[in-house]
């Protein structure tokens, strides 16, 4: 299963092993889904899951994963993706201070991601 993240443009990437992969275009009976890194590091890796995807924070099943990934996962980006949809979910519904609303969203993050 494959979690749902929100891009910073509102729209929908997928976490599945460590990996983020971005919508691509619709197959027949599925989705068909490229690496984050794809221009970046000329990464092949594709992901397929079912037509239907769901909610940011729920997770879409996974049909098939080509993982000839071109670079290692990135566990702090993903991890600092995660913290930038809590820092915008908690200032659209607070009236804390940025200061405060991003001490929260940082409460618990690994070191790798703070020093992103």
């Amino acid at each position: 299963m494959a979690q749902v993240i929100k891009s910073q443009k509102d729209g929908k990437l997928l976490v599945y092993n460590g990996y983020v992969y971005q919508f691509n275009k619709n197959g027949t009976g599925k989705k068909i889904w490229t690496c984050a890194q794809k221009k970046l590091l000329s990464c092949p890796a594709r992901l397929h899951t079912v037509e239907l995807v769901p909610d940011v924070g729920e997770v879409v099943e996974v049909l098939k994963e080509s993982s000839n990934h071109t670079h290692t996962p990135d566990a702090a980006s993903v991890e600092e993706k995660q913290v930038m949809n809590k820092v915008k979910a908690l200032a659209s519904a607070s009236t804390d201070s940025t200061s405060s609303i991003v001490a929260s969203a940082l409460q618990g993050a690994s070191t790798a991601c703070l020093g992103k």
